[in-house]
């Protein structure tokens, strides 16, 4: 089990996403002759990080549902004239935060 664990740490150090999982397979091809799978199994699952469920992700994938709702909100008012207080209301927006939005989208063009 220590064997494994040394192995597989090493080959997650490899800067190689590519070379990495090129070895990870010859090592799980191998641990089959040793009877050793369930093992490998164990140690892979503990290195392989969901990437999705890691903070920094879900804080990305908030930030975006935030900054596609400014986005229809600047195009409802831009395009169909409609009044920010309408859109703010429907969207479920903070007026400063969209203001705010606004104004750093207009500073960027």
């Amino acid at each position: 089990m220590t064997l494994i664990n040394t192995i597989l740490r090493k080959l997650r150090e490899l800067n190689d996403d590519h070379a990495f999982e090129k070895y990870l397979e010859m090592v799980t091809l191998y641990s089959t002759n040793r009877g050793l799978e369930e093992n490998v199994k164990k140690k892979v699952e503990m290195l392989t990080v969901d990437i999705e469920k890691t903070p920094f992700y879900q804080i990305g994938i908030e930030q975006g549902k935030v900054e596609e709702r400014f986005d229809n909100a600047i195009l409802m008012i831009e395009r169909f004239k409609l009044s920010i207080d309408d859109i703010i209301e429907e969207l479920n927006i903070k007026k400063e935060e969209l203001l705010e939005y606004m104004s750093k989208k207009n500073s960027q063009k």
